[in-house]
């Protein structure tokens, strides 16, 4: 299968206690619109992970954070039937624990924007809100599990730890 498109994303995990926050997509033209996601998104050209998930943050939630390692790497083929885009593509979503955050929770959305909503939700309550697979994932390492399948690490993250295991904190600091 020929691979058409490649995304890359970086998001943060922002826990208070025994919630979680949570941003919620909005595209009409998308099969995801309104469904909440963690805050972050596709990297910009000359951008690392680390600075996606910064500003990302600010301009989904409009809070800042302190980015600790790498909680997981969530990566997902799509056919071309299972594609938005309609073409076979890649997804890999390196999701960063966030601490310390600070600023004031957006409440004011636009016409431009791609998220129309930032909440803060029990953990335990995320599941039955309408949410995509990455949702899933992040549960699953912040109960401190592994990822269920169909989710497997990338190549080169399975090269540095054993299968299906979250990314130690500390690895890939360069990010």
């Amino acid at each position: 299968m020929e691979v058409v498109w490649t995304r890359v994303g970086a998001y943060a995990l922002c826990r208070d206690g025994a919630r979680i926050l949570l941003s919620r997509f909005a595209a009409l033209d998308h099969p995801d619109h309104g469904k909440w996601t963690m805050p972050g998104g596709g990297m910009e050209w000359s951008e690392s992970a680390r600075e996606t998930a910064h500003r990302e943050l600010r301009e989904e939630t409009g809070l800042t954070a302190t980015l600790g390692g790498v909680a997981g790497v969530f990566s997902r083929w799509f056919t071309a039937q299972e594609s938005a885009r309609g073409e076979s593509g890649h997804l890999v979503s390196i999701v960063f624990h966030a601490s310390e955050l600070s600023g004031e929770l957006r409440k004011e959305f636009d016409d431009e924007d791609t998220t129309d909503a930032v909440q803060w939700f029990p953990i335990d309550d995320v599941e039955a809100l309408p949410h995509v697979e990455l949702v899933d994932f992040v549960l699953e390492l912040a109960s401190g599990g592994l990822p269920p399948k169909p989710w497997r690490l990338s190549d080169w993250c399975l090269s540095m730890t054993s299968a299906r295991t979250p990314v130690p904190p500390g690895s890939f600091e360069s990010l």
